[in-house]
């Protein structure tokens, strides 16, 4: 009992910072903040400037970079400062998850607390945050060089890549830790499948709203339901480096989403316990509350405030999809 604790707790910890990192990596996007640091040093990077001097060279490195020559050459000392903290704090959080991920799982073994095939189990969360950090450097990389310069900012395909990574890992420790609370004994394929297509498609479409943050679509229009006079504009081709096309895709794909999972409720519910049924009505609570906060935010031009919320709500809905494929795996 206390060994199961102990792993809960910790695989609780690791969730907790993961949705940390995600939120302060929304906030570092919505900021502009995410160049502001051209350097990844592992070990020396770990300490923020502590004097005038290192302030002073860490803003003439900005300075060489193509966002402050194209975007922000007026910027003040006072507002580099400023956009310097989100990034640096979102690094110092993805060292720290790192540590918070592998320090305790080496005691668990070490403890003989969990066994060498439970080891092999949950290493692949700290093996998914060291690709996590290499890929996040990669990104801010693609955003350092005029020839990947986009005037925008990084990458918008290395941008979702790196969420992509983070809500894997997440889902993954969310899923170990309900393992531990509720073992599977057996599997029921058809019901896990529905729970499962109905977490994906809500996975796939934060994926795209990533893709969109990306080339900062959310702001061609702060109209709704039409984009611009427009329900389906003309500039929009279907590609995922259209932004008018991601635009469109991002409202819409919801509705798709909402009207399959009904569907799959419908089919299975006769076979539902009281305890997943409220999960689903939980499943309907949230999305829409998410459907109005993605039509909150469009109509405030991308309020920071709202677009957190979203963001926030976004974590929490596939949350409860997971939870509801775990519950349906269970015979």
């Amino acid at each position: 009992m206390l060994r199961r604790r102990e792993i809960s707790i910790w695989l609780l910890v690791v969730a907790s910072f993961i949705v940390l990192i995600v939120l302060v990596g929304g906030l570092t996007r919505l900021t502009q903040s995410g160049l502001s640091i051209v350097e990844w040093n592992l070990v020396t990077g770990t300490f923020p400037p502590l004097s005038q001097e290192s302030w002073n060279i860490e803003f003439d490195k900005y300075k060489t970079s193509p966002e402050f020559k194209v975007l922000n050459s007026n910027i003040s000392f006072s507002d580099f400062k400023t956009i310097y903290f989100w990034e640096y704090f979102h690094r110092l959080l993805a060292r720290l998850v790192g540590l918070v991920a592998i320090i305790p799982l080496l005691y668990f073994f070490i403890k003989k607390k969990i066994n060498k095939y439970e080891l092999r189990n949950f290493l692949i969360i700290p093996l998914l945050i060291l690709i996590q950090g290499v890929i996040g450097w990669m990104m801010v990389k693609s955003g350092l060089s005029m020839k990947t310069y986009n005037g925008i900012g990084v990458s918008h395909y290395w941008l979702s890549l790196h969420l992509f990574l983070a809500l894997t890992t997440y889902s993954i420790v969310v899923w170990r830790y309900l393992c531990v609370q509720d073992p599977i004994k057996s599997v029921n394929r058809n019901k896990m499948n529905y729970g499962f297509l109905i977490f994906f498609m809500i996975f796939s479409q934060i994926i795209l709203g990533a893709l969109l943050s990306g080339l900062d679509a959310g702001y061609i229009t702060s109209n709704f339901p039409d984009i611009n006079g427009e329900f389906y504009p003309e500039q929009s081709i279907v590609s995922f480096s259209n932004p008018y096309f991601l635009h469109f895709a991002h409202r819409w794909f919801p509705v798709i989403i909402m009207l399959i999972s009904i569907g799959l409720y419908n089919k299975v519910k006769s076979d539902l316990s009281h305890k997943q049924k409220g999960l689903f009505l939980i499943l309907l609570f949230v999305f829409v509350i998410q459907m109005v906060l993605g039509i909150m935010t469009v109509l405030t031009s991308i309020n920071i405030s709202m677009a957190i919320m979203h963001q926030i709500n976004a974590i929490a809905l596939l949350t409860v999809a997971l939870i509801i494929a775990f519950s349906l795996s269970s015979k």
